[in-house]
């Protein structure tokens, strides 16, 4: 049998000892530190990023569409965006590589939104340890920016 250890705690290869003394004590095999895997933050890239910030009111307006039981869904969602600014050719992409799914639509789109850009950069820089601190985060961006269509 080969015991592997992921090491989440942050510390870097001088902790390997203590990890794979560790983890040979808990679980009564022996951990080498070869066996210790490690993760290493990535810069954050944004890609299909158009930049822009919708009218916070398409957000609300965007939930009321999704919490419907009409067959046009994704139509009213286009319609919706073009209404509060999002420009014709993010929402005709996002249509285009959903194939009709709304979620994918949806992601296309919001990858891109300078809203969720904002947050994505605001947990790569300052990643929060607890939901309690990611929430704390989002409530300064949201005092930051007026009402925030994250919370509504």
């Amino acid at each position: 049998m080969h015991c592997d250890q992921c090491n989440d705690g942050g510390g870097g290869t001088e902790d390997f000892p203590a990890v794979a003394a560790f983890a040979q004590n808990i679980f009564g095999e022996p951990f080498s530190e070869q066996g210790i895997v490690t993760a290493e933050r990535k810069d954050l890239i944004h890609d299909d990023c158009w930049g822009g910030k919708a009218d916070s009111l398409c957000y609300p307006a965007w939930q009321e569409i999704l919490s419907s039981d009409k067959e046009t869904v994704l139509q009213d969602l286009v319609e919706t965006g073009k209404q509060y600014g999002i420009p014709d050719t993010v929402l005709q992409n996002a249509v285009s590589r959903s194939n009709g799914r709304t979620g994918e639509f949806l992601y296309h789109v919001l990858s891109g939104d300078a809203y969720v850009m904002d947050v994505k950069s605001l947990f790569s820089s300052s990643p929060p340890t607890t939901l309690n601190e990611a929430a704390d985060l989002i409530f300064l961006m949201r005092r930051r920016i007026g009402k925030c269509w994250l919370l509504s």
